[in-house]
């Protein structure tokens, strides 16, 4: 047995361990104050188990209130919430970005002309995204919260319905100017 800075071990030689040799080492923690919320057994704490389903176990170091430690524990709910929409929605972003560089690969023949679609993609890439991301998360509010997600449903189409308006303007401007050439009547003889 060799002692150690922190502990014991059992072997011949600590610097080349071998198969049955054991460590023991010794770690302590300082007492201090902790809150927990939990639901106290007969040999200790364990998770309370709530009626809506899930368990409840908190604990923080330092004396708090159970009405903080909910508040806290409410919020860091939020925070993460909002990173995982967050997330999801660059993730449907460089998902779509990733379908639609097809269409800059191919108009790379001409070099300026494929970064110009790029541009164009990336911008309808985001477009949908945002769209596809509102109407995720509505789906998943109507349950829990109706009329956050109707909501939520009605910006997603309010998108839908503006970005198909502009599409069609486009559309609608181009074949205008294109098919609006027409012969202008020469202009009535003179009397001389």
């Amino acid at each position: 047995m060799t002692r150690q800075a922190n502990g014991f071990y059992l072997g011949a030689d600590p610097s080349s361990p071998q198969v049955g040799d054991v460590r023991i080492q010794f770690e302590s923690v300082a007492p201090t104050e902790v809150s927990i919320v939990a639901q106290q057994n007969s040999s200790g704490l364990g998770p309370y188990h709530a009626q809506a389903g899930g368990n409840i176990e908190l604990l923080q170091v330092g004396m708090h209130t159970a009405e903080a430690m909910f508040q806290k524990a409410q919020s860091d709910n939020t925070i993460l919430t909002w990173a995982l929409r967050a997330a999801g929605f660059f993730l449907m972003m460089i998902g779509l970005s990733m379908i639609f560089k097809v269409f800059s690969v191919l108009a790379d023949v001409l070099p300026f002309l494929g970064s110009i679609v790029e541009a164009g993609t990336g911008f309808i890439a985001f477009l949908l995204a945002a769209v596809l991301s509102l109407i995720t998360i509505a789906v998943a509010w109507i349950v829990f919260r109706p009329l956050l997600g109707i909501f939520l449903l009605i910006i997603a189409v309010g998108l839908t319905v503006l970005i198909g308006g502009k599409i069609k303007a486009g559309k609608a401007r181009k074949t205008g100017t294109a098919g609006n050439t027409q012969a202008v009547p020469p202009p009535p003889p003179s009397a001389a």
